[in-house]
């Protein structure tokens, strides 16, 4: 007897990992090195889950992870996988997907092709359907399916569409529910870009061993827009509302449908599907199943949309709420759709500022360690306030001192004000404190302020990034705050004197030279700026 091909599966990894094909009757899972699928990410139980093969498929389990394991966002202790589950073990993802065997003759090769409206539009659009995933097909009749298997796959639409999925799997989840519930060949699912508008194919789909082109007439496209509802059409060639049309008469006979994907009189794209096959040609039943899966999934791309703009600006803050003022954060978040959740590096001219408690390391020498973190903390948390209350960002804290930005990620045309306006009231704070610190020699400040082109962005590596600026004009303010300033002294840079103008009464300290430059840079005292 001859032998059938190994089963197999793969897990498609969500964020960059490597993908895993499959075949053990036993796959396992954890952080342990003897494990089939090993993740060594610290949330990862020694033993986490397995992937068993039985007689109805796939059967994932959980081992008693601390952290558990999720499927499509659900908790599972055991669970009976299908094609495209998402899988969650802690936080690590990954889309479980089968991979059934086929003929290198069935592999299809063919295209996807938007026909024009008519004769006098000839364009076409094509896409490769070899970039996009293949689905299996039913090919039992339509008549042969009771009651209980429609509130089943109706059960299953809503579960799986309004789960918590990213946008990409609802799509696949949208597809994986029409082929399995219509006798489809070809499929494609198209969202509308509401700016350009045009129509983007974001899954194909196509049985195995049906090759060639699925040709997509705009005419049976626009009639199911025009109508909003779904269009049967059970003889591409005999049907007289579209039998002239151009890109119908060159395509082979079939039987298609289109079902628009309209949420709240928006057109969020379309379904289209297709099939050559005469013994089950799509039905009234097949159309109502069309409409309601475009229904639910309409409403499903729409509450993921808006969740995952909701995410979006949830990681904004988060990353900037604790470095930037109220203020400008909710700017940043306003244009999130614009920066995206990573901000890309770009030049920009703003105004830097450093500042140093002058001596802590001797003042700290004979103080305890909590005391002496409690201190800094009074101190950070003032020069925090000063910075935000003049819309600065805080770059970063190193030991005793500080770096701010004013100018970025937000651009603000006083900024060397501000940058100003912060120092002088980080050293009345620092006063203030110093009142309250009874038998403690009083603490004292250093500020170094420069403006100038920076390079302003996310930088670092691929596993952390943080929002910094750098170049000369960074340097200089450094090297103005550690070099130049004394306790007590608010000191600029050339070009933030410029800026300033008659706003500000300062003086002159002369060229100086700083480490690490050729050019001699000249240095300012502030001694107050207008309000």
């Amino acid at each position: 007897m001859k032998k059938g091909p190994t089963p197999k599966f793969k897990l498609i990894f969500r964020d960059g990992r490597p993908s895993l094909e499959l075949t053990d009757q036993v796959v396992s899972i954890g952080r342990q090195a003897e494990s089939n699928v090993c993740l060594s990410d610290n949330g990862i139980s020694r033993r986490h889950a397995q992937i068993v093969r039985d007689a109805e498929g796939w059967l994932l389990q959980d081992l008693g992870s601390a952290n558990g394991t999720r499927v499509n966002g659900e908790p599972v202790k055991e669970h009976e996988l299908s094609h495209r589950d998402v899988i969650a073990f802690d936080t690590v993802s990954a889309r479980f997907e089968i991979l059934v065997p086929t003929k290198p003759e069935a592999e299809t090769e063919g295209r996807v092709v938007f026909g024009a409206a008519s004769s006098a539009q000839s364009t076409t659009k094509t896409i490769d359907m070899q970039r996009f995933s293949r689905g299996t097909v039913l090919r039992s009749p339509m008549a042969q399916r009771g009651a209980d298997w429609a509130v089943r796959l109706f059960s299953r639409a809503a579960q799986s569409l309004l789960s918590d999925l990213p946008l990409d799997d609802i799509l696949e989840r949208v597809m994986d529910l029409v082929f399995e519930s219509v006798p489809a060949d070809q499929g494609v699912l198209c969202l509308y870009d509401k700016e350009s508008g045009e129509s983007t194919p974001k899954v194909v789909r196509s049985a195995p061993g049906t090759g060639g082109n699925l040709n997509i007439s705009s005419s049976i496209v626009n009639a199911a827009l025009k109508d909003r509802s779904a269009v049967l059409v059970s003889d591409t060639h005999d049907d007289e509302r579209f039998s002239a049309n151009e890109s119908i008469v060159a395509s082979p006979k079939r039987t298609a449908m289109c079902a628009p994907l309209y949420h709240r009189g928006d057109a969020l794209g379309f379904i289209y599907v297709s099939s050559r096959n005469p013994s089950y040609p799509f039905d009234g039943q097949c159309l109502e199943i069309l409409t309601t899966l475009s229904v639910v999934s309409a409403v499903a791309l729409e509450q993921t949309q808006l969740r995952e703009n909701v995410e979006r600006e949830q990681i904004i803050r988060s990353r900037l709420e604790r470095y930037s003022s109220p203020h400008i954060v909710q700017k940043i978040v306003e244009t999130s759709q614009a920066l995206g959740t990573e901000m890309i590096a770009e030049s920009t001219v703003v105004s830097v500022l450093f500042a140093d408690i002058a001596g802590f390391t001797t003042f700290s020498e004979k103080m305890e360690p909590v005391e002496v973190t409690q201190i800094l903390n009074s101190a950070f948390e003032r020069f925090i306030e000063a910075v935000f209350s003049q819309d600065g960002t805080l770059d970063k804290f190193m030991g005793d001192g500080l770096m701010a930005i004013f100018g970025a990620p937000v651009a603000q045309p006083d900024h060397a004000a501000k940058a100003v306006r912060a120092a002088i009231m980080m050293h009345e704070q620092l006063k203030q404190l110093n009142e309250s610190l009874t038998g403690m020699p009083p603490l004292a400040i250093r500020v170094g302020i420069n403006s100038g082109p920076v390079i302003a962005g996310d930088i670092g590596s691929p596993t952390r990034r943080d929002y910094t600026v750098i170049g000369d004009t960074v340097n200089v303010a450094s090297r103005l705050e550690a070099s130049v300033a004394q306790p007590g002294h608010v000191v600029i840079g050339p070009e933030t004197r410029r800026l300033l103008g008659d706003t500000i009464s300062c003086e002159s300290l002369g060229t100086v030279a700083l480490k690490g430059r050729s050019q001699e840079v000249e240095a300012w005292l502030v001694e107050s700026i207008e309000s």
